[in-house]
């Protein structure tokens, strides 16, 4: 198995995850594009296991788009948020998977950018793969406003690079 490296989209669809969130939103949606770099680590513990599987890792840098619908009081919240991103999977089907950097309000009002941070755990293969993410932003301005979603996505490595 050669390392795959290339660009990736991830769309996913979510809930609010923390009581702000809740209270004030109802529904998020976000897209996403990547380049990931991939390597196969050669030596690895667990290509000693039955299984024989080898571990990969991918590391990377993301930009997405995040719309969150919120209620009446408030407007819809929409972010631009960038983030390094590094994943690795286990037995060759599931992935772990960090983000870290900020997110940019899109609205002219930017009180609600911050540092972003999500973890994902995912089901599927480098090249595709169905995941769950908990994305999170504390905001600059607020320190009290902390925005966090649960999301169900697919992502997909849409070019490769050998």
């Amino acid at each position: 198995m050669k390392a795959q490296n290339g660009f990736e989209t991830q769309v996913s669809l979510g809930l609010p995850s923390n009581t702000l969130s809740k209270e004030t939103s109802s529904f998020n949606a976000a897209l996403n594009l990547g380049y990931m770099f991939s390597t196969k680590k050669e030596n690895s513990e667990i290509e000693n296991l039955p299984l024989n599987s080898p571990t990969s890792f991918q590391y990377g840098v993301s930009v997405g788009y995040s719309y969150t619908i919120r209620d009446k009081t408030y407007n819809d919240l929409q972010l631009l948020p960038i983030s390094a991103v590094v994943r690795m999977y286990y037995l060759g089907i599931f992935s772990l998977g960090l983000g870290a950097g900020y997110a940019v309000d899109l609205k002219p009002n930017t009180e609600d950018s911050g540092m972003f941070a999500e973890a994902t755990l995912g089901i599927g293969v480098p090249q595709g793969s169905i995941f769950f993410a908990v994305r999170g932003v504390n905001s600059d301005d607020s320190p009290e406003f902390e925005w966090s979603t649960m999301s169900i996505g697919l992502r997909l490595l849409l070019g490769k690079k050998k």
